[in-house]
């Protein structure tokens, strides 16, 4: 079946991760606390003739999902069960998503839970909803996601009403994600109004899925809007479109790099189509770059190579990873092969992971249990239990306390009991709570506070960085449970996290509830930080608000950090409101550290046009860790740090990122200096292991 489900219902899938929304419904369907389904697999063949007597009656006589794969071959698996489907009224339905859910097969459990889902939403788009969000279903959150992009398919209107009723702006946002999806992510129309009716751009995730269309059809097209983006942003849509374009045709999609005007995004894309070549014909890479030692730049490439070629060919992976020089190198490509073998073979995954990893500090072995976590989860415990080493143990529990979490909290908290230690049990629980309150909060919080006094202290420190992200208005509501001083941080990362999302008035609405109070200047300078990740210009008029003094210095030091990344010249006229000494010199460095990355010179000659100074000083030593070579002009301004001692430092920086290509040039560079023979010792080791680890 697996393969015509996956294709035959590729209307249901939408692109890179599409978001999905809660429903708040009064409606829950028939079979919502139906538990476990019983595990359907090794189902028997039936004859050719049976199948296709079964075709002429169009699978009338079919009524269970086992007896859709009884039949042989994926088309007629898949065409059976669109026809039981087609049939079905929403009850039926209902049981049949049920049933389907106990599928063995991953991939054929997916591929069919997809059809259901997207039949009953034809049918019962309220019951669909609701089902998705039952313990049975809420872990694979795109299940959700598909309802509403095939109720946006089906009744548009319909949809973006009920989205927009939604209360929080967090499952608005989420709901606006999967209906984008439904019409092309972005750039139309239908996408526009969209965006108008719920007031919600396409987040990164439907931008990536916007740009494959775009590339697919128009290369150049994709990476024009791509260089209208802010630096942050284009590095992760450059990553995305190079590896679509380079899974596609590697060579012309390596011709479009000189398109970027960002030198870095030019590089970032620039990899991932390096590794999407790898990826498509793996054993030509690993023959040409494990002849010798790779470069740094290529260690990525032999990465995706040997990762694609284990998942075709574990046998053949292994040899090549016997070739591999460097034992850093070596380590980290058994991973690679550990977790493809353990997907498939969990007993022997983790004998060879026991053999290979001896010697290499439990590296291989852990990655290979939190691998076989993924699947068999007490096969991974018992075997973690016979680990010797306390760290080791530690460390293992806690990634399949991770692996766990994401599949099923509640077995991940039936195998902490079994855990003995007090300080690895705890260390466990705090993994399990960070996974779990990315699927569903409340549930995550509700267990929380039903911990013992100390550890849920420590558990709801590190609660509001999830929840305050995922769904600020959770964590508003969770407020009045929490204890005064848990409470004060709290509402910091809520102010941050509701201004981080575009919510300006929401933020300002939140802190005003709590003006006068101690914590008041805290949360003012919480919400612009927030709102300086989307408008700076905001941030910076807010930022008057605060009451002259060091809290108001850090407030602007901060914001000429996260400013110059977009507007570096803008950042620096903020320089002089910074009225402490210190803090204009440490903000004035930063800057010039920022700038240098998007543009070196310009970066230069604001420096050159500095009062001379510490702060000038420091600045130029900023640059100087990110000059590839020492030109005249560069000779010039490093000479003139009026701080001798500074003048040297300027130039060690410089001389470590010579190493970091030209281990040769930089201890020439180094033997030219006025150096004392311990610093020169210190220098020439630096050297060495920047060559050692590159």
């Amino acid at each position: 079946m697996r393969r015509s489900l996956l294709t035959l219902s590729a209307g249901f899938l939408f692109g890179a991760a599409a978001a999905f929304a809660v429903f708040q419904l009064d409606l829950i369907p028939r079979h919502a606390d139906q538990r476990s389904a019983p595990i359907i697999e090794n189902v028997p063949t039936m004859s050719r003739e049976a199948a296709e007597s079964h075709r002429a009656t169009r699978y009338s006589e079919i009524r269970s999902i086992e007896e859709t794969l009884a039949l042989p071959g994926d088309f007629a698996q898949t065409e059976a069960l669109y026809a039981l489907a087609g049939r079905s009224d929403s009850s039926g339905i209902q049981n049949l998503i049920f049933q389907a859910n106990g599928i063995a097969d991953p991939s054929d459990r997916k591929a069919a839970l997809q059809i259901l889902f997207s039949r009953l939403t034809e049918l019962d788009v309220r019951s669909a909803l609701a089902l998705s969000r039952t313990r049975d279903f809420r872990a694979d959150r795109n299940i959700e996601a598909g309802v509403w992009h095939d109720w946006g398919r089906l009744d548009l209107d319909a949809a973006l009403a009920a989205a927009s009723a939604l209360d929080s702006a967090a499952d608005r946002n989420l709901a606006a994600q999967a209906l984008f999806a439904a019409y092309d992510y972005h750039g139309n129309e239908t996408t526009e109004y969209i965006g108008d009716i719920l007031g919600i751009g396409p987040n990164s995730s439907t931008i990536a899925a916007y740009l494959s269309r775009v590339g697919d059809r128009n290369p150049a097209e994709a990476i024009s809007i791509i260089n209208e983006m802010s630096p942050s942003e284009q590095h992760r849509a450059a990553s995305h479109l190079g590896h679509h374009l380079g899974r596609l045709d590697g060579t012309r999609a390596s011709g479009h790099a000189n398109l970027f005007r960002e030198i870095h995004t030019r590089q970032v894309y620039t990899n991932a189509v390096t590794s999407a070549i790898a990826e498509t014909d793996p054993e030509a890479v690993l023959d040409e770059l494990l002849a010798g030692r790779p470069a740094p730049e290529q260690t990525m490439q032999v990465y995706a190579a040997l990762k694609a070629l284990a998942s075709r060919d574990i046998d053949k992976a292994m040899a090549y990873l016997d070739r591999a020089q460097n034992p850093q190198h070596r380590t980290m490509l058994a991973s690679v092969v550990g977790g493809v073998l353990a997907e498939n073979d969990p007993e022997r995954a983790l004998a060879w992971a026991k053999e290979y990893d001896r010697g290499m500090r439990g590296g291989i072995l852990d990655s290979v249990l939190s691998s076989v976590a993924m699947t068999r989860p007490d096969l991974a415990f018992d075997e973690i239990n016979q680990l010797s080493n306390p760290m080791q143990r530690q460390m293992a529990l806690s990634t399949i306390a991770m692996m766990m979490s994401q599949r099923d909290p509640q077995q991940a908290i039936a195998l902490l009991e079994r855990v003995e230690s007090p300080a690895e049990r705890q260390d466990m629980a705090q993994n399990i709570a960070m996974v779990w309150l990315q699927s569903d909060p409340d549930a995550a919080l509700s267990w929380i506070m039903e911990r013992d006094a100390t550890e849920r202290a420590g558990m709801l420190q590190m609660a509001v960085n999830w929840v305050a992200q995922i769904d600020p208005d959770a964590a508003i509501r969770w407020l009045p449970r929490l204890d005064e001083e848990t409470q004060q941080t709290w509402r910091a990362q809520i102010a941050s996290s509701l201004a981080e999302r575009g919510s300006v008035q929401e933020a300002r609405n939140f802190i005003a509830r709590f003006e006068g109070s101690d914590d008041y200047p805290q949360l003012l300078a919480s919400a612009i930080h927030g709102i300086a990740q989307t408008d700076p210009a905001t941030a910076i008029e807010m930022a008057g608000l605060v009451p002259a003094g060091l809290e108001r210095d850090a407030l602007y030091s901060g914001l000429i950090s996260q400013y110059g990344h977009q507007d570096p010249q803008q950042a620096a006229t903020l320089l002089s409101s910074i009225a402490d000494g210190t803090q204009r010199a440490q903000a004035t460095a930063m800057l010039a550290m920022v700038w240098s990355h998007s543009d070196p010179e310009g970066a230069q000659r604001w420096a050159q046009d500095l009062p001379r100074g510490d702060a000038r000083d420091d600045a130029i030593m900023s640059l100087t860790s990110n000059w590839d070579e020492l030109t005249p002009s560069r000779r010039l301004l490093l000479n003139s740090i009026g701080n001798l001692e500074k003048r040297k430092q300027a130039m060690i920086n410089h001389i470590h990122r010579i190493a970091q290509s030209n281990a040769g040039k930089a201890e020439s560079m180094m033997h030219e200096m006025d150096l004392t023979d311990d610093e020169r010792r210190q220098l020439q080791e630096a050297i060495t292991m920047i060559q050692l680890y590159r």
